[in-house]
């Protein structure tokens, strides 16, 4: 049996697909590379994580975001160290000199060759991200499934 969308549906996917859509061209503008296609199973725990208590952040009304986000389709931002908060483009690039790293706390770094590293996983509308410093990501790629803020 075939389902017809609504026009509500509709809308809401088209502003998905436009998100999602503005948030590949964020990924190439960050350098990031071209999005890569993964299923939830593969995804590393960091991630469900972070998107499980992001989910439950917004079913329980405990999810916040920054005042830019004023609900017309545009990229939305998630810290894996504060994952019941959405940011916008321009606060998300703010929030990465201040950002702490995943595996112990402690302040990332810059983010260059020798700073801290950034693991990144665009959903449909939210790019998550996860950084650590050098001393975390040498010890290898398993990271702890906890939070600083979140």
């Amino acid at each position: 049996m075939e389902h017809k969308m609504n026009p509500a549906d509709v809308a809401l996917q088209d502003q998905i697909r436009a998100a999602s859509a503005d948030a590949a061209g964020l990924g190439v503008a960050e350098g990031w590379g071209a999005p890569r296609k993964i299923s939830v199973e593969q995804a590393p725990q960091w991630y469900r994580t972070a998107s499980a208590t992001m989910q439950q952040a917004l079913a329980s009304g405990e999810l916040t975001y920054c005042a830019h986000l004023d609900g017309g389709p545009q990229p939305v931002a998630l810290l894996a160290e504060e994952p019941k908060r959405w940011y916008c483009l321009p606060c998300f690039r703010r929030a990465q000199a201040t950002r702490r790293c995943l595996g112990c706390g402690a302040p990332s770094g810059e983010l260059t060759p020798r700073g801290r590293h950034e693991d990144v996983i665009q959903g449909p509308v939210v790019t998550y991200s996860m950084v650590r410093c050098p001393a975390c990501y040498q010890r290898g790629r398993t990271v702890p499934a906890t939070f600083g803020r979140g």
